[in-house]
């Protein structure tokens, strides 16, 4: 197999896996703002474990992904027939995944119901294509470990029906999320609920909040997965959609902690409170000075030591001390010099 072979099945793979993990540095990010700010404040127990469950899950994911990079593309380098086989860090990913996708997708579910006021409609559309996306998942997980290797998975029909069928399920449920989702956004900015911001924001409640990235990312995944059949391209991609799954989770908690009153006087509109923690909780955010110590005073003392040399003497002294020290080996012109 020639290079240009390697760089065309595992080049662009090993790109969007380092996507992929600086999208997980956003996920910490935002995790740590959600658990430190008013964003949790108002969050039910069972959301917490949720959010928490979600960062544990990007993180092991994390994990896989660089492994099947790294075996790939350092452990068994050179090894070509290797490239072809599944490894066992690849099927891990599109079962963390998938499970990753269904707490996502549930979240997305309950907030519309909340938003329609009980409506019932949407939800339970949106919750068909969630449940198959999270089936096929689970069975192509299972195929990955019966066949083993990259050609006869894209070959046989049983593989073939459960990503596709997967990957179309999950653009289509983030397709009705995005639709769903930047009406009742577009709804509150009309009624003034939702704080203005720059256009940078506006790009980015509107691109990963909604999930329309998401859903670009998800069409793409299905198309180069039919199309692509030899080289492992999609599979980067499912990697970089599930990151931004929980980002668009996360980012939309978030909105939450944005405080209304800073929008006037000049604040910038993304200002984050962060919560009053009770005496004895470990505290992660900047320690508060404590006014009932004394102030402690340090006093710095200096001594200063003056030498002075105040004998006179004249020079014939100086001479005939200076003589004394002279021996008998010393040479003669100096004895003349200073007699």
């Amino acid at each position: 197999m020639a290079t240009s072979d390697v760089a065309d099945v595992l080049g662009a793979m090993l790109v969007e896996i380092c996507l992929a993990c600086m999208l997980f540095g956003a996920t910490t990010i935002q995790s740590f703002v959600y658990f430190q700010t008013d964003a949790s404040a108002g969050s039910s127990r069972s959301l917490k474990s949720v959010v928490g469950s979600i960062w544990f899950l990007e993180a092991l994911h994390t994990a896989c992904s660089i492994q099947f990079a790294y075996a790939y593309t350092i452990k068994n380098f050179g090894n070509y027939d290797f490239m072809n086989r599944i490894s066992w860090g690849a099927a891990t990913t599109i079962l963390i995944g998938a499970i990753i996708s269904l707490l996502v997708h549930g979240f997305y579910i309950k907030r519309i119901y909340t938003l329609g006021n009980g409506s019932v409609i949407i939800p339970v559309v949106l919750a068909i294509p969630t449940l198959g996306n999270f089936a096929c998942g689970i069975g192509s997980f299972a195929l990955m470990f019966g066949h083993r290797e990259w050609t006869a998975f894209r070959v046989d029909l049983p593989p073939m029906v459960t990503m596709t069928v997967g990957l179309g399920c999950a653009a289509a449920a983030d397709f009705i999320i995005m639709l769903t989702t930047t009406y009742y956004i577009r709804l509150q900015r009309h009624k003034g609920n939702h704080p203005p911001g720059n256009w940078a924001d506006t790009i980015l409640t509107y691109s990963v909040n909604t999930g329309a990235l998401t859903t670009v990312i998800s069409i793409l995944s299905v198309v180069l997965f039919v199309t692509e059949k030899h080289s492992l391209v999609y599979l980067g991609f499912i990697q970089m959609q599930t990151k931004l799954y929980s980002n668009s989770m996360l980012g939309t908690l978030n909105i939450s902690a944005i405080t209304p009153e800073a929008t006037q006087g000049g604040v910038h509109p993304n200002t984050y409170k962060l919560n009053p923690r009770p005496s004895g909780v470990p505290q992660f955010g900047p320690r508060t000075a404590r006014t009932d110590m004394p102030t402690p005073q340090v006093t710095i003392m200096q001594e200063t030591v003056v030498s002075r040399d105040d004998l006179d003497y004249d020079d014939s002294d100086f001479k005939s001390s200076i003589g004394l020290a002279i021996t008998a080996d010393s040479p003669q012109e100096n004895k003349k010099e200073l007699m």
